[in-house]
């Protein structure tokens, strides 16, 4: 047993002594062999414990995380779309998309206090804060945008959390008038509770009375 044991060592033992040679000395002791050995030996173990910390341990975790985010990662690419073919207003609007556009900021104002009840009632908070309406652009005389602020979080923290997310945002495009999404952002705290954070656009509609006042020089205006 002993012979056959030999036997099979010897290979090994033919690379350790070229591994592990110090030179001037062939018949270094084992403790100077293994000074030699360790320099050699060491890069491969930490390349190998690499190697398993991430194929066994993070590639797992890896999957895990995307198969429990992927409906906000497909969610996000939903809002990429949108934001890619959101195309500009129309030139001179027509009656149908005239009943979708609203006349005033205080109307504006109006729309999103009910938008917020509505949301109220599907246990989520709902914060705007409207700013500025732009300047008409000059292809689209009679029409003006208003920016909107807005924030959403849960009432109660949940794991259905997003599931109802997805419910609250579907109410976005059943108003009456027209409401676009231009960015959404979703973040969520340490315990797991998810907000977002909103960039609505609203448009209004200007009277072609006010728009035409406002297109004249203040010289011809002014009787």
């Amino acid at each position: 047993m002993p012979a056959r044991l030999r036997q099979l060592a010897s290979p090994f033992s033919r690379y350790w002594h070229i591994l592990t040679e110090v030179p001037g000395w062939p018949d270094a002791p084992f403790r100077r062999r293994l000074l030699r050995f360790i320099p050699i030996v060491l890069p491969l173990v930490i390349a190998g414990a690499v190697l398993i910390w991430r194929f066994a341990l993070q590639a797992p975790e890896h999957r895990r995380l995307l198969g429990a985010y992927s409906p906000l990662l497909g969610l996000e690419a939903e809002v990429r779309d949108l934001r890619a073919s959101a195309g500009a207003a129309p030139e001179v609007p027509d009656t149908a998309h005239a009943s979708t556009l609203l006349k005033s900021a205080d109307e504006a104002s109006a729309l999103l206090a009910r938008l917020r009840e509505a949301i109220a009632a599907q246990d989520w908070l709902f914060s705007f804060q409207i700013g500025e309406p732009s300047e008409p652009a000059p292809e689209t005389p009679l029409l003006q945008t208003l920016p909107v602020r807005a924030k959403l979080t849960p009432a109660v923290a949940s794991p259905e959390s997003f599931n109802q997310l997805l419910g609250v945002l579907a109410l976005f495009s059943q108003q009456s008038k027209r409401l676009d999404l231009m960015r959404l952002t979703l973040r969520a705290d340490d315990k797991g509770k998810l907000q977002a954070d909103l960039q609505l656009r609203l448009t209004l509609i200007i009277p072609p009375a006010t728009a035409a006042s406002a297109a004249l020089p203040e010289s011809s205006a002014t009787p």
